[in-house]
């Protein structure tokens, strides 16, 4: 079970289909490509799921953000259990939107925003570890904005460091290559992954 499939780019489905009986692709929405992708594999199947607990929030994100709330994410109850279960590029990503929402046309302090995402992030970590005998999380720690010489212009932490453990595999990701977004800077992902068994 892939939890935040998306487009399927950084999912190697054909691999996954061949060595599992069934391979269950999980997010908020499939868009069309998506189905397009899927039809060469029988065994493939598209679940359209909540599995953050957050999406009841995004209608009133002010008065949830004021109360600093602690997500309990929670599959709904027709979302199969799994071999392996994996979450990908979820961690770093699920607070996005509710922030965005929250913090349209009013500022609100950087130690609320922190705190949030923080509660946000340990939540899922807490919950995909009752999931699946076999977990992978796959997600991106910090944000590097360098220079044309290679000099670090900003750095972004998307997780606190304090907050996870050790990582068993790390990479860099060409998150933007030169001109994507600046013609003068790139911007790179640093990744982690890590496999819990029980």
């Amino acid at each position: 079970m892939i939890l935040g499939s998306g487009l399927v780019l950084d999912v190697p489905l054909a691999e996954l289909a061949q060595k599992f009986d069934r391979v269950h692709l999980v997010g908020p929405v499939h868009l069309p490509e998506v189905h397009r992708t899927i039809r060469a594999h029988a065994n493939v199947s598209l679940l359209e799921a909540d599995v953050t607990g957050l999406v009841g929030l995004m209608s009133k994100p002010n008065r949830a953000l004021s109360e600093n709330p602690m997500p309990q994410p929670a599959p709904p109850r027709d979302l199969p259990t799994g071999d392996l279960v994996v979450s990908l590029n979820l961690l770093s990503q699920l607070p996005l939107h509710l922030i965005n929402a929250a913090c349209a046309g009013r500022s609100l302090p950087q130690t609320a925003l922190a705190g949030w995402i923080k509660d946000i992030q340990q939540s899922h970590w807490d919950w995909l570890r009752t999931l699946s005998p076999c977990r992978c999380i796959i997600t991106d720690q910090r944000h590097t904005v360098r220079n044309r010489e290679g000099r670090t212009v900003r750095l972004d932490a998307m997780i606190d460091p304090n907050m996870l453990p050790e990582s068993q595999e790390r990479w860099t990701w060409q998150l933007a290559p030169p001109g994507e977004i600046n013609r003068s800077e790139r911007t790179e992902a640093e990744v982690s992954a890590w496999i819990i068994q029980d």
